[in-house]
């Protein structure tokens, strides 16, 4: 066979693979902006916060997200963790899941029925001074019943409604304020760190959680706190999967969520 067209055919098998990978990188600009993240701010200096005394340990960092009593039938005994959002509905003084309108005892009978060890995070979508009582009664029950003080952890954007659950042993994390690093000017940044600083210092958390672009300027400015972190992965991406690869390596992340597929 001609050496120039053996020579051609890999030339352009290299050009194929080069086109494909640039594309991945394009389609998923955000994850390769972690992978190769910048310094940020050298200004905004890093510290070190107080913690809830109740930890987060995770057997495997592998969670799965917008999880309902549906899915839960179809989920593997061994998994780790998952998470569902769940809100007060006040109307009927019950306590639902946002996924699918589900009761919590309905959920967790079905938990219970599949004989899950998971850990169950728990997003309060609604919680306030004004229900606050209705949630930290209600979870504290849950918690009795279904294995101790590693089987829930809640999560709410209000840092200052978890101290209450902090000081109980319910595992909380605090979710920061959405932001952008890569798009944020210098003012914004230190804003941003300046007020998780704030309620982190007055309400400490067993853990803070974010979108994974956000869990670069964490890991900088917060390098003592435990980071929770979500993302969608593709199973046909290099970039997805180097990702991945990071995030289970870094000691920083605790729990990587991502949705759950059959």
């Amino acid at each position: 066979m001609n050496t120039n067209i053996i020579t051609n055919k890999y030339a352009l098998s290299l050009f194929v693979i080069l086109c494909l990978f640039l594309l991945d990188v394009a389609l998923h600009s955000g994850m390769s902006r972690v992978i190769a993240h910048s310094s940020f701010y050298d200004r905004i200096a890093p510290i070190n916060l107080p913690v809830c005394a109740h930890r987060i340990v995770a057997k495997d960092k592998n969670w799965a997200s917008g999880i309902t009593k549906l899915i839960l039938q179809k989920l593997p005994v061994n998994i780790a963790g998952i998470q569902c959002d769940l809100y007060y509905d006040q109307e009927a003084n019950i306590f639902r899941i946002a996924n699918d309108r589900s009761t919590i005892d309905e959920f967790f009978e079905v938990y219970s029925s599949k004989k899950l060890s998971a850990a169950v995070w728990l997003t309060l979508k609604n919680i306030n001074n004004q229900n606050l009582h209705f949630y930290f009664t209600e979870l504290m029950r849950l918690k009795n019943k279904f294995g101790g003080s590693q089987k829930i952890m809640i999560e709410s954007t209000a840092a200052e409604l978890l101290r209450s659950f902090c000081d109980s042993g319910i595992l909380t994390t605090y979710r920061v304020p959405v932001f952008d690093p890569y798009r944020a000017t210098e003012y914004e940044i230190k804003k941003f760190a300046d007020s998780v600083r704030s309620n982190l210092r007055a309400y400490p958390a067993s853990a803070i959680s974010a979108d994974y672009l956000q869990y670069p300027a964490l890991k900088k400015f917060f390098p003592n706190y435990p980071i929770l972190t979500w993302v969608a992965l593709s199973p046909v991406s290099v970039v997805s999967y180097v990702l991945r690869r990071q995030l289970e390596k870094d000691e920083h992340i605790t729990v990587i969520l991502t949705p759950f597929k059959e």
